[in-house]
This record gives structure tokens, C-alpha cells and sequence, in this order.
């Protein structure tokens, strides 16, 4: 996982977890994926600091002045939508029936 923030501290973009890059993209990429070329980087590795990597993909983080993953609150997600009522039985033989007889 490749983490871009600012001198500030502020986390504005982190690449997730990538199987062919465990670390992140390589460095000429971070101008292009993060739109901007004032961005420090630090990486984790997605096995070996897997704790941290999940820590930072749940919760708001920030990078303190020693370069660390500070780990803040939780995100918050939002409650799944209400799946709409599934259909009765009794309504699926008639919609059968209305498409058979067409």
C-alpha cells in the first residue's frame, strides 16, 4: 500500500491492496494517480504490515512528523439499502403465466 499525504500530515490518497505491487505503484505513478506533484509517499507492505494496511483501509489515518501511520476513528459506513420485497410465489406464476401466453 502506497500512502500520499501532504507536509501537513493529511492522508489524500493510498493505492489499497495490489497483489502485483504489495507496496504500492512504483514512484513515477504517484503525480499521475494522486493529480499532484507536492505529495510525500509512504509505503507498507500489504502481507507484512497486513494490521496496519487493514488499520488504514477502516479508519481515518494521518502521518505524523516521525513518518508514522497515526490511526484515528473508524470510517463510518453508511447502513445497507432495503433490498425491495422479494417476489411471492404466487406472483411469479402469474408473471410466468402473463409471458408464456404472451
Amino acid at each position: 500500500m502506497l500512502i500520499a499525504y501532504d507536509s501537513a500530515g493529511s492522508v489524500g490518497w493510498t493505492s489499497g491492496t495490489n497483489s502485483a505491487y504489495p507496496e504500492g505503484p512504483p514512484e513515477d505513478l504517484v503525480p499521475m494517480l494522486t493529480g499532484r506533484r507536492d505529495v510525500q509517499v509512504l509505503r507498507l507492505h500489504d502481507v507484512e504490515d497486513a494490521a496496519l494496511v487493514a488499520d488504514t483501509m477502516t479508519h481515518h489515518v494521518t502521518v505524523g512528523a516521525d513518518g508514522r501511520v497515526v490511526v484515528g476513528q473508524p470510517l463510518e459506513v453508511p447502513p445497507p439499502e432495503q433490498a425491495p420485497d422479494p417476489v411471492t410465489r404466487a406472483e411469479f406464476d402469474m408473471l410466468l403465466t402473463m409471458v408464456l401466453e404472451g
